[in-house]
């Protein structure tokens, strides 16, 4: 709902940015973490077009630099590195394979 409402979500005092959650979005259209999905594509195309029309900041999570530096060139100004849950999945994976490589019998 709020990808057809941006015009008078951008409106309210106090609204900086427009913030997409491509995970959240996702889910929200019927295609559980499938960012990727053309109709999810295609509701993100929108939000861009409209806050750039709007003159509203952008605003999204990225999946890692390569991906940030792309959404800056595509006009973001706010790009979040990686969510809390990819960062801590990344973290404990790496601990993991650090601690069975130093103590291979745990």
């Amino acid at each position: 709902q709020a990808v057809q409402n941006l015009e008078e979500i951008a409106k309210v005092p106090g609204v900086d940015a427009l913030f997409i959650g491509p995970m959240d979005l996702s889910t929200s259209m019927g295609h559980l973490g499938n960012p990727a999905h053309p109709e999810v594509q295609a509701a993100i195309a929108t939000v861009e077009a409209k806050a750039k029309a709007m003159g509203v900041a952008l605003g999204t999570i990225s999946a890692g630099w390569e991906q940030a530096k792309a959404l800056y060139d595509r006009g973001y100004q706010m790009v979040t590195l990686l969510s809390d849950v990819v960062l801590l999945s990344r973290v404990s994976a790496e601990t993991m394979a650090k601690f069975r490589e130093a103590v291979p019998e745990a």
